[in-house]
Formats: C-alpha cells, sequence, structure tokens
C-alpha cells in the first residue's frame, strides 16, 4: 500500500459515511447521534481494510490493488449521486415531480465529475498533462468527455442487465419476487462496474505513446 493510499481510503470511507446520513434522514429512519458517529469512526476502517486486503491479493492477481480502489471510488461515487439527490429533496421538500428529475441530473452530474477526478488522480493515477507554457493539453479536456461517455453506457448497461433479470428471467432460485427485484439491481450494478472498469482502464486512462503537447 502507498503511504498517500491508507489517508485517501480512509477519506473515502469518511465521506461515504457522511453522505449516507441524509439517505438515512429523507428514507425516514431515525437514529441516534451516537449511532451517526459510529458510522463516520468504522467506515474509513473498513475502507483501509478493503484497501490493505487487495494489496495482499495483488501479489497473485495483479489488478486486484487497483480494482479495490476503483470500487471504493465507485461506491463514493454512487453516495455522492444518492446523498446529494437526498439532499435537495429534503432542502426543496420534494419526494416526486417536475423538480425530481432536476435533482437527479444534477446529483448525476456532480456524481460522474467527481468519479472523474478521483479515479483519474488516485485509481489510474493520471497526471493532468500540460504544455511548455503551463496550459492544460487538449488531451485532457476529452478525457472527461470520454469519461462520461464511457459512464453513460454503464449506466444503460446496468438499467438493462436490471430489466432483463427481473422482466424477463423472472425470479428463481425459490426468491420472492421483492428480493429478486433486488438481485436484479444486484446484477445491474455488477455488470456496469465491470463495464466502467474496463472503460476506464482501456480507452480512458490507457496508457499512451509519447505524444506532442498541443
Amino acid at each position: 500500500m502507498g503511504n498517500k493510499d491508507i489517508p485517501v481510503s480512509a477519506i473515502i470511507g469518511f465521506l461515504v459515511a457522511l453522505l449516507l446520513l441524509p439517505i438515512l434522514r429523507q428514507s425516514g429512519f431515525r437514529f441516534p447521534y451516537p449511532y451517526a458517529l459510529t458510522l463516520l469512526l468504522t467506515f474509513p476502517v473498513l475502507s483501509i481494510l478493503t484497501l490493505w486486503l487487495a494489496s495482499r491479493a495483488a501479489q497473485n492477481f495483479e489488478s486486484a490493488y487497483q480494482a479495490a480502489k476503483f470500487v471504493l471510488v465507485g461506491t463514493l461515487n454512487t453516495f455522492v449521486d444518492w446523498g446529494l439527490l437526498n439532499l435537495l429533496l429534503m432542502m426543496l421538500a420534494v419526494t416526486h415531480g417536475p423538480l425530481y428529475p432536476v435533482c437527479k441530473g444534477i446529483s448525476f452530474v456532480v456524481a460522474v465529475t467527481n468519479s472523474y477526478f478521483w479515479n483519474k488522480f488516485w485509481t489510474f493515477k493520471k497526471p493532468l498533462m500540460s504544455n511548455n507554457a503551463g496550459k492544460i493539453n487538449k488531451k485532457d479536456s476529452t478525457e472527461l468527455w470520454e469519461f462520461s461517455m464511457v459512464s453513460l453506457i454503464g449506466f444503460a448497461l446496468n438499467g438493462s442487465i436490471a430489466n432483463l433479470i427481473v422482466n424477463h428471467w423472472g425470479p428463481h432460485f425459490q426468491m420472492g419476487v421483492k428480493l429478486w427485484a433486488t438481485a436484479g439491481a444486484f446484477g445491474g450494478t455488477i455488470a456496469g462496474l465491470v463495464w466502467n472498469f474496463t472503460g476506464y482502464k482501456l480507452f480512458v486512462f490507457r496508457t499512451k505513446g509519447t505524444e506532442t503537447p498541443n
């Protein structure tokens, strides 16, 4: 594990716990303040533990450590989306109607932007590309666009797989319809994660040869 990875993973765990609080509140879940404090202390420890286990696994599987960082960032990204959405809904005192898609659009854009910077600088460790004048290279400005396209495909894949499992395959393994709906969502999430990790690694943050700065 890198020296910076421990505090960074702890920060991710703390932010996930912090963003979980408005989600729980908006969902009507009432909890005492000591419970909230427990979340804020426990999640950073779990994040560090996840990364440590991945560092052990990386001795046999080279990409395990990078994949674990991607999962941590993906978790943070999900809670940025959900947390900001619920925070906006609470501030506007709405649960549905025309303002809901506006709030969801805002939370999605913020989450994708957040994911881009975390993955660029931490997961895949890609530096800013600048020319001799210190200006940002055009390659950097197009990365966010490429990242957004991969993310949108991942989002579509997520929904399509979930729909296929729930509405076309139907319940299996003696699961009830409610539990099967959750299983469908889980399957969609896994498919989306695999696509996003592959797309980011091979297309967005791929290792390029020497390029002439613009």
